[in-house]
Parts: structure tokens; sequence; C-alpha cells
């Protein structure tokens, strides 16, 4: 590893035990049981901190394991990597399939049943948003791999077109 890639990595990596023992603290000195009433204003602060080293963290991690795969003269980009990158498209399929067929054959959302658009705005709105990125945020997780990815594999065709 490269000296600002050990400085970076015990940034991040401090942030996320940062949270990790604020979220104890919480838990088993203040007694505050595990709910939404976990995340107040000043714990929000960690929550932020926990949000920005986990998504550096990603992309430092992968390009540290790039490096090392061409180092040792190996695709850069394995075929694991594309196959999750495929996977992490899964959701999202599903996600257009289930709002179609709401559209199509109706969506009752507080006692009105909504075709068309509105079945479709209403659905991704309160269920699948909700659900995949505020409770489980799942779906930025997925779209942020994409996007590292994406970039990954344009980096690497512009290699090795120079070469």
């Amino acid at each position: 590893m490269k000296k600002h890639e050990k400085i970076l990595t015990a940034i991040f990596v401090t942030g996320i035990l940062a949270f990790v023992i604020a979220l104890l603290y919480r838990v088993f000195f203040e007694h505050v049981i595990l709910d939404y009433i976990v995340f107040n204003d000043p714990f929000l602060i960690f929550c932020g901190i926990l949000i920005v080293s986990v998504l550096g963290i990603i992309p430092l991690l992968l390009n540290i394991r790039m490096r090392k795969r061409r180092e040792r003269g190996m695709d850069t980009i394995s075929k694991l990597y594309t196959t999750s990158f495929a996977v992490s498209l899964f959701p999202y399929i599903l996600i257009i399939l289930d709002c179609t067929a709401k559209a199509v054959f109706g969506y009752t959302s507080f006692g009105r049943i909504l075709y068309g658009l509105e079945a479709i705005q209403n659905r991704l709105l309160f269920i699948w948003f909700y659900v995949f990125c505020c409770i489980f945020p799942i779906l930025p997780l997925l779209a942020y791999w994409q996007f590292i990815y994406i970039i990954s594999l344009i980096r690497t065709k512009v290699t090795t077109k120079r070469s």
C-alpha cells in the first residue's frame, strides 16, 4: 500500500469505529433502545461520518485490489467484478417490473386505487424508496458500486489503449 492509501484507510476505519463506539455507548450506557430514537440530532454527526467512511473506503480498497492484480499481470477487472455488477442491477429490474405491474393492474394506496404514472410514483416513493433507501440503504450502495465499477472500467480501457 502507498503512504496516502494507508493514511486514508486509517481515517476511514477510525470513522467507522467512532460510529460503532458511539452506538454502543448510547445502547449500553444511556440505555437507548435500538430504534429511530437512537438517531437523534447529536448522533446524526456520527451517522454522517459512517456514510463518508464507507463511501470512501470502497473505492480505496477497490483501487488497491486492482493495482495488485495489475502488478501480478492479471486482468484489472476480473469476472467476479463483472458478475457483481450484473447482479447489482437485479434489484432495479425488480423495481421496474413491480412498478409496471402496479401501473397496469392497479395499486391501492390510502384507500384509493391508482393506475398508470400515479401508481408508479406512489409505489416508488412510499415503498421502494422508503424501504431500500431509508431503512435498508441497499440501492444507494448498489448505485455507488455501479458508479465505481464503470469508472474503473473506463480507466482500464484508457490505460490499455495507451499501451
